[in-house]
């Protein structure tokens, strides 16, 4: 059956036993997953969806920073996202279990339309502040994490278990691959148009999003095992599982020093491209395109790799190849040498992000899957608590002290959990 929610549950719910059976290890197809119907539509949602958050995140940062020139606003608006992740990221896995899925999607997407096509309409008036920006970003952040562990939840409902790697793969992929276009897409129509056409054009991907997302079957009459507990219970119980789930903690905890001091340096990347190298609107589109070839050749890559030590490697490299990215990018302030380094830490992101989510779905117990997803969301809400001290700093200290700063102890914390969490050094 295509939907499998009948598995066996594991005798010990706090387990990583997974035994690697014979369709574990060997090499599995790229597009594998893109052979069932359901995930396919799932697969084209996500690529317009991402594509337009993509672009609403970069474009709200140039609009603050074109009407405040300040760095460290354009953090704060970052940061908007940050408060609402935190607290609705717990309800996101709880709301998955109670309710169908594809509801959930379409009901967000209606929502991130609307507040997109709102501020375009106070552009065009000439009555946007960056106090509306920041609104913005909080309500965004909300549905953020309410929906994103629905579609990640799906996934092992969509495909069979031997493939949820690669699904996630898939995935993190065509997320890449429409960042190029997004990327380009955002300094050329912002230079050209305008940032009321751009909220206007990603208002009407939300739209195109929805409609796809509909194709997706239902999931609610199949949903025998549902937790029937409160808010309050099941979270608890998550955070429990949590914490005697070694493996799980480990990739949680590195995910959060990630998204600290690596991902705010991706999301302030127009800031930095102006401060470094005073780039203009279609140099910083290109810039965000580059970075994402190599995340799509990363997700490729990750898309074929089989359960072994290697992934467990290839992991941890993802984590400390962004720490020398980082560096390099203040300790190298050129736009040539930028153009590598930004290629470099698009193959690390989408490498660290897309066996994070997929070790996270393996390993986990599937009546723990949509809460621990939940939880894992939490990491997102640091990326923008990152980008207001890194804005703070930039606009203190400059954007070359401030990165060198930002790598080095990025590094040492990354070094701190890896000594301390023998499980993340077992990954396979």
């Amino acid at each position: 059956m295509l939907f499998n929610f009948n598995r066996n549950k594991l005798k010990n719910p706090y387990s990583n036993d997974n035994p690697t059976s014979e369709s574990d290890i060997k090499k599995v197809p790229y597009l594998a997953s893109l052979s069932i119907s359901s995930f396919r539509w799932l697969w084209f949602g996500t690529i317009l969806q991402m594509g337009a958050v993509q672009m609403g995140m970069t474009a709200r940062t140039m609009v603050v920073d074109d009407i405040t020139n300040s760095a460290f606003l354009s953090g704060v608006v970052a940061m908007g996202f940050a408060p609402s992740l935190l607290v609705f990221a717990i309800i996101g896995g709880w709301v998955w279990d109670k309710f169908d899925n594809r509801s959930i999607i379409q009901f967000c997407l209606i929502c991130f339309t609307l507040v997109s096509a709102s501020i375009g309409l106070l552009i065009a008036f000439e009555v946007i502040h960056w106090i509306h920006l920041f609104i913005a970003s909080l309500f965004q952040g909300a549905l953020f994490s309410l929906q994103m562990p629905s579609r990640q939840s799906l996934i092992p409902k969509l495909v069979p278990k031997s493939l949820i790697g690669n699904g996630v793969a898939l995935i993190a992929a065509s997320m890449a691959t429409i960042s190029i276009f997004s990327g380009a897409a955002i300094g050329l129509l912002y230079g050209s148009l305008g940032p009321s056409y751009v909220f206007l054009i990603i208002s009407i991907l939300y739209v195109i999003s929805f409609i796809l997302t509909s194709q997706i079957p239902s999931t609610k009459q199949i949903k025998e095992n549902q937790n029937n507990q409160g808010l309050l219970g099941s979270t608890k119980e998550s955070i429990t599982y949590l914490f005697y789930n070694k493996m799980i903690l480990g990739i949680f905890l590195s995910s959060i020093l990630v998204s600290l001091f690596a991902l705010p340096v991706r999301l302030q990347l127009p800031i930095i491209a102006r401060r470094l190298y005073e780039a203009s609107s279609n140099e910083i589109g290109l810039l965000l395109s580059i970075s994402s070839i190599g995340a799509v050749l990363a997700s490729l890559f990750i898309a074929s790799l089989s359960k072994s030590k290697l992934r467990g490697f290839i992991f941890l490299l993802g984590i400390f190849g962004l720490s020398a990215c980082v560096f390099l990018l203040g300790f190298f302030p050129y736009f040539i040498a930028g153009i590598i380094i930004w290629i470099l830490f698009g193959i690390f992101e989408n490498i660290r992000m897309t066996l994070s989510q997929s070790l996270t779905l393996e390993y986990v117990d599937e009546n723990f899957r949509s809460r621990i997803m939940g939880l894992y969301m939490m990491n997102y809400a640091f990326i923008p608590l990152g980008a207001l001290p890194i804005g703070k700093s930039i606009d203190v200290f400059g954007a070359e002290k401030s990165l060198l700063i930002f790598s080095l102890i990025f590094f040492i914390s990354s070094v701190l959990v890896l000594i301390s969490s023998k499980e993340l050094r077992k990954i396979r």
